[in-house]
């Protein structure tokens, strides 16, 4: 059938008489848009947010007959990483295999659905930020992480009442510090970066990160002046900051009220653990959750709120595999310090830039 026809176009736009369609036209016209209608809510690639997702369309494509479209609905979860497709073969996910696999995973559609609404459920209750303005540890950082955070040592970074010059302003004391030279370069080139990626992606600039003078955001995609870009490489040493980044990690030497524990490589409940992000993908969600992929969380911080600062759809999938029962390993936990969510994560996105961790436009 000619591809100039659509529902929308006879039925509703097109006010000019057209050629008359035939039964098998019109059949194969129902069909094609049914489908792509279906598509819409179906994992139609690897960016489709879970938030959107029919589960329980998904659920019947899964469990449904067609293997061919079971097969297409698994290429494309498979297409949200690199090694994705490998993961489902090895795992035994096939579109033959899909149905049985579905049932014994996650039991019935009631469930399926269930667990998709519970996940979006608490990511409509997350107090993050936009991924460019969140933190950027990675889980190499965690003994430098510890050591600024930690009262004791040659670093600590300023939080409490008992500021460092007198004063919470860290550009205040940068300024007094530094021969009363201002330090600006930081915060315009973030600007700029922010200005420039919010044009790219069609957005306003972002503000959504907390205006603390405590912990200045120097912008999205940059470290602070002193820190060497690490990108996500590596792993953090203080010791090799300089100027604003290690004047920052040192403030708060000798004040009180500074001390925030670091403990490495915990375990913690999925269901206890609370995303900071508003939304996760929906593909690969489901490929963590159909090849078992994701409890161990590789050094992925959370808080002692269970917070999860890193590793969301490691979370997410293995909370549709196991309806939040699972036990997520090596998470590096953060302690609060009765900190709001929006102080603790501009505090650790902060001390990431000065440690040399830019944040991540996407």
């Amino acid at each position: 059938m000619n591809d100039k026809y659509s529902l929308r176009k006879t039925l509703l736009e097109n006010t000019k008489p057209v050629k008359k369609l035939t039964a098998a036209d019109l059949r194969s016209l129902i069909l094609s848009e049914s489908r792509s209608l279906l598509k819409e809510h179906t994992i139609p690639d690897k960016d489709a947010d879970i938030n959107d997702m029919d589960a329980d369309a998904v659920w019947d494509i899964m469990t449904g007959e067609n293997v061919e479209e079971a097969q297409a609905l698994l290429d494309r979860i498979g297409s949200a990483t690199g090694w994705g497709s490998g993961a489902l073969k090895k795992a035994g996910v096939t579109g033959e295999t899909l149905k049985d696999k579905a049932e014994e995973i996650f039991g019935d559609k009631g469930t399926f659905a269930s667990r998709v609404s519970g996940m979006v459920a608490k990511l409509d209750a997350a107090e993050g930020f936009s991924k460019p303005e969140m933190p950027a540890l990675e889980g190499g950082d965690v003994a430098a992480l510890a050591d600024a955070l930690d009262e004791d040592g040659e670093y600590n970074v300023d939080i409490g009442s008992d500021f460092g010059g007198d004063t919470a302003s860290f550009a205040e004391y940068a300024e007094d510090q530094m021969s009363g030279e201002k330090n600006e370069s930081a915060r315009k080139t973030g600007d700029l970066m922010v200005e420039r990626w919010g044009k790219l992606a069609g957005l306003r600039p972002i503000n959504e990160i907390e205006t603390d003078e405590r912990f200045p955001f120097p912008g999205a995609a940059t470290v602070m002046p002193g820190a060497p870009n690490l990108g996500d490489g590596g792993a953090a040493d203080l010791g090799a900051t300089s100027g604003e980044a290690e004047l920052f990690l040192k403030k708060g030497i000798g004040n009180k009220g500074d001390d925030l524990g670091v403990s490495p490589n915990q375990s913690m409940s999925n269901g206890d653990m609370k995303p900071t992000q508003t939304n996760v993908k929906a593909a690969k969600s489901m490929l963590f959750a159909l090849a078992n992929i994701g409890q161990d969380m590789e050094g992925a911080f959370a808080s002692s709120d269970g917070e999860i600062i890193d590793g969301h759809h490691r979370w997410s999938g293995q909370w549709l595999r196991s309806g939040g029962a699972a036990q997520m390993a090596n998470v590096h936990v953060v302690d609060k310090g009765g900190m709001s969510t929006g102080e603790f994560l501009t505090m650790l996105t902060v001390i990431g830039n000065a440690m040399g961790r830019p944040t991540k436009l996407n």
